[in-house]
């Protein structure tokens, strides 16, 4: 008893060394575990949401992993998933602390079939639209980013600083230069029925998207945009 009374200390600070280890190197160090990137009202609203810092110095590689930098920034890396319901702006921004050189992170943003589809490769890349970053603080953007889902890959060397973080800062917005009407706010006025002279020859729906997960249709789920109208039906109808 007293033997293993001395081996006590020991053992317990194997298991917290562990604990600490296993904290940072779980789920998000695979491609399988990326964290979600959170959007509220369902994937449909707007701003721009932050990941936690992660210490990109614990992490691993997979077999089979494709690095868009390789040889460079392949030595470590961290998953993230974005799941977008709707067209949207979309920013993707690489922020950092105590990293040390800018160029020994980067990362890489993945379009797939379905969520979670791993690994993603060259293919998947090119139809991101996304271009690969190769620095820390550096950003890329897509004016009118069409639903999917989406992988977004951390990379870094083996050089990184021990205890500098990442973390992405993701901003979804409506797409600039869309039509007034792609808002319920502020329709389309087609005057009052049967006069159609304000309809135009046809809608130009331009990156149209949604605001709201209840403009969704239950029976055609495939449909992601949509258009606002408003009326004024005459005085007297009698339907024909």
């Amino acid at each position: 008893m007293k033997q293993f009374s001395s081996l006590l200390p020991n053992i317990l600070v194997a298991a917290m060394l562990l604990l600490v280890s296993g904290k940072h190197a779980a789920a998000q160090d695979n491609c399988a575990g990326a964290l979600p990137i959170p959007i509220p009202l369902a994937g449909y609203g707007t701003g721009t949401f932050n990941t936690a810092a992660f210490p990109i110095s614990t992490a691993t590689v997979q077999a089979g992993e494709f690095f868009a930098y390789a040889p460079l920034l392949s030595a470590k890396s961290i998953w993230y998933s974005l799941s977008l319901p709707t067209a949207r702006f979309v920013n993707l921004q690489l922020n950092t602390v105590g990293i040390g050189n800018n160029s020994d992170v980067g990362f890489t943003c993945y379009r797939v079939a379905t969520a979670g589809a791993c690994l993603p490769g060259f293919p998947e890349m090119q139809a991101s639209a996304f271009t690969p970053m190769q620095s820390a603080g550096s950003s890329t953007q897509i004016g009118c980013l069409p639903p999917g889902e989406f992988m977004i890959q951390v990379t870094a060397n083996g050089t990184v600083t021990v205890g500098g973080t990442v973390s992405l800062a993701v901003t979804v917005q409506a797409p600039a230069g869309n039509a007034p009407y792609d808002f319920m706010a502020t329709p389309m006025d087609l005057g009052v029925l049967p006069d159609f002279t304000a309809v135009p020859a046809a809608l130009d729906i331009q990156c149209f998207g949604m605001e709201l997960p209840a403009e969704v249709c239950a029976a055609q789920p495939q449909l992601t945009q949509s258009a606002w109208v408003t009326f004024t039906t005459p005085a007297i109808s009698n339907g024909s």
